[in-house]
């Protein structure tokens, strides 16, 4: 039995402003006040350990962050090279054998998500001497973000095999 890949036919452009948003809250939710117990503009709440600029400095880590695991996703779950698209037919899949399809590489694939979300806490927590401003939200955006990235596709793909031939 052959394996097989979609060719992605859309851009990222959608999967970009859901970058923007992400980044957009963290900034808007680190600037109000009050927040009770939590790190504001002019208070530390709670959080004696971390300031407003602390939190401040780590968030376009999390946008490095998003915008590697937009390329990991692309590189997980299609093929990369253009010129196959080509050559290749396109297919209506059903809503269901799609999901299927993306469960079962995410699946395949979770160590390397994993294992990415790790090196980014680690450079979090390097960058804050150990401070942990936002280890919840790598975690929470990453399962955000994977399941927008599925969900946002278009439902028309390439399939190809491993060498790049039409599926039949």
């Amino acid at each position: 039995m052959r394996s097989i890949k979609l060719v992605k036919l859309s851009s990222n452009e959608d999967i970009d402003e859901i970058i923007n948003s992400f980044i957009d809250s963290l900034y808007f939710e680190l600037s109000f006040h009050p927040k009770p117990g939590l790190v504001t503009p002019i208070s530390q709440g709670r959080h004696k350990d971390m300031d407003f600029f602390m939190m401040f400095e780590s968030i376009p880590l999390i946008r490095k962050y998003l915008n590697g695991l937009m390329d990991l996703c692309d590189k997980s779950f299609y093929l990369e090279q253009e010129s196959m698209v080509k050559d290749s037919m396109t297919f209506h899949i059903e809503d269901e054998e799609l999901m299927d399809y993306f469960f079962s590489i995410l699946e395949e694939e979770i160590e390397r998500f994993i294992h990415f979300g790790a090196i980014v806490e680690n450079q979090m927590f390097s960058k804050t001497k150990g401070v942990n401003t936002y280890k919840g939200i790598i975690f929470t955006y990453s399962i955000l973000f994977v399941a927008m990235y599925i969900f946002s596709e278009v439902y028309e793909y390439k399939l190809l095999d491993n060498e790049g031939n039409s599926f039949k």
